[in-house]
C-alpha cells in the first residue's frame, strides 16, 4: 500500500516541538525566574533585534566560555572580578569614575605579569609577517609588545566604536553567540563620547 501524505491536522507545527536550528533540534529547559529578569531579558531582545529564545541562548553560551579556550575564559572571568571587587569597595564604577579605571588598569597589568609568561620577548612570526605588509616607519614599533599591542587595541576599538545593531536576519539565523563589537557598545557605551573633553580640553566647545 502506498504510503500517503500528513494529515491535514499535522501540518500545523505542534508550538511545544522544539524548533530546528543549524546544530540540530533544540533541548527545551524547564525553568522560571523572577519577573524583573524576564522582563530585561524581553529587553534586551528587543534591542538586539532577536528572538527571547536566542536571546536567552546567547547569554548562557557566552557564561559557559562556549567559543573560549580555557586560558581566554579565565581571563575574562578574572578581570571581571577584579573590577567587581573594586567597585564594591569604592563604591564606584570603573567606567564612571577615573581613579577607579586608572586603578582597574593597574590591576589587570598585575594580572597579567603574574600569570603571563615572564622572559624575553622573542616576536612571533605571525606579527613578523604582519609587520612586513606595513609602511616602513611603522614595522619596527609593531614588532615590540608595546607597538603590536597599542596597534590590536585601536583596531578593536575603533570597531566597537563603529559598530552597528545587527541585522534581523543574522539575529535569526546567524546568531554570534557572546559579545560582539555592537553588545561591547552597547555595554560600554563610547569611549569617545565619554572621554573626548578630557583628552581633548581645547576642544571642549566642539561638538563634531
Amino acid at each position: 500500500m502506498a504510503k500517503v501524505g500528513r494529515a491535514k491536522s499535522d501540518k500545523k507545527r505542534d508550538p511545544g516541538r522544539p524548533r530546528r536550528s543549524a546544530a540540530g533540534v533544540r533541548k527545551q529547559i524547564p525553568v522560571r525566574v523572577a519577573p524583573e529578569i524576564k522582563q530585561g531579558l524581553e529587553n534586551a531582545a528587543t534591542r538586539n533585534r532577536r528572538s527571547l529564545t536566542l536571546e536567552i541562548e546567547s547569554r548562557l553560551a557566552a557564561s559557559l566560555g562556549e567559543g573560549h579556550q580555557a586560558h581566554i575564559r579565565g581571563l575574562i572571568q578574572a578581570i571581571g572580578l577584579l573590577a567587581k571587587n573594586m567597585e564594591r569597595k569604592a563604591a564606584k564604577r570603573w567606567i564612571a569614575d577615573a581613579f577607579i579605571a586608572e586603578a582597574l588598569r593597574a590591576g589587570v597589568d598585575r594580572v597579567l605579569f603574574h600569570f603571563g609568561r615572564s622572559g624575553k620577548p622573542v616576536v612571533p612570526a605571525g606579527i613578523k609577517a604582519a609587520a612586513a605588509k606595513l609602511p616602513p616607519a611603522e614595522r619596527k614599533s609593531y614588532c615590540t609588545p608595546k607597538g603590536f599591542g597599542e596597534s590590536e587595541a585601536g583596531m578593536f576599538i575603533s570597531m566597537i566604536e563603529g559598530a552597528l545593531p545587527p541585522l534581523q536576519l543574522k539575529a535569526e539565523f546567524g546568531p554570534s553567540l557572546g559579545w560582539g563589537p555592537w553588545e561591547l557598545l552597547r555595554d560600554l557605551g563610547s569611549g569617545w563620547q565619554r572621554n573626548r573633553a578630557a583628552w581633548f580640553p581645547e576642544r571642549k566647545g566642539d561638538v563634531s
